[in-house]
């Protein structure tokens, strides 16, 4: 007889699968009180929970059996898909939520487009760009696809959370970030206008530069100060 593998937390897919609300938690904690456990926690051969993780808690909580059963998969991709697919097949949700919960797939994906060098292949490209591919795994149309993952890699903690809540939709969120900060603003306020080295730059052979360093100069000139550098 095979011996099971001692049982082992992963803290990645720990921290990326949503946790159950107050409700669902209570629901299957009364569930597995009453009838014991009678969906097995899927772990892999090294003992690591892919499916099952508030299962596993609950009987821990409990002192009750636990019922494993072993999947294997040939790649971590695998893996890490399963992970994520048989979770969020569990719960309804919204189009940010879909693409927040697959990004540690999106990070592969994109790894391997740089390597292919297929980030913006187009649909026609039978290959298929690493956007395309993703959009096509979460179920959500590339142009929200693209303004979700942005979201994701801002720094803005509250816009995700709205976005997660149901209070900003995607576009919305994204609409949102059209005001950027400028680099290194210490104050962190924003500003709409281009850097005026950009500006500069921008009108280089153009004979409208010689104004715009006039009017520049006239600027500074009347606020007694001096633009700083960006």
């Amino acid at each position: 007889m095979m011996k099971t593998p001692e049982i082992k937390f992963n803290e990645k897919y720990y921290s990326i699968i949503p946790r159950p609300t107050q409700d669902e938690w209570h629901s299957l904690d009364q569930s597995i009180a009453l009838n014991g456990l009678q969906e097995p926690v899927v772990i892999n051969k090294k003992g690591v929970i892919l499916d099952g993780y508030t299962r596993y808690e609950i009987c821990q909580n409990r002192a009750i059996p636990i019922i494993t059963r072993v999947k294997n998969f040939d790649t971590e991709e695998q893996e890490l898909r399963y992970v994520l697919e048989v979770n969020a097949t569990r719960r309804q949700l919204n189009a940010f939520q879909r693409v927040e919960l697959f990004y540690e797939i999106f990070k592969v994906y994109k790894k391997q487009g740089k390597e292919n060098n297929n980030w913006r292949m187009s649909k026609k490209n039978p290959v298929g760009g690493t956007l395309i591919r993703y959009s096509e795994l979460v179920g959500v149309g590339q142009k929200r696809t693209h303004a979700a993952i942005k979201i994701i890699e801002s720094d803005d903690e509250t816009l995700k959370q709205k976005c997660r809540d149901g209070i900003l939709t995607v576009n919305a969120a994204y609409n949102s970030m059209d005001e950027k900060i400028i680099p290194g603003n210490k104050n962190g306020t924003t500003h709409p206008y281009p850097p005026v080295k950009l500006m500069l730059k921008f009108f280089e052979d153009s004979p409208l530069k010689a104004e715009l360093e006039r009017i520049i100069d006239v600027y500074n000139k009347a606020n007694s100060s001096v633009i700083p550098s960006q």
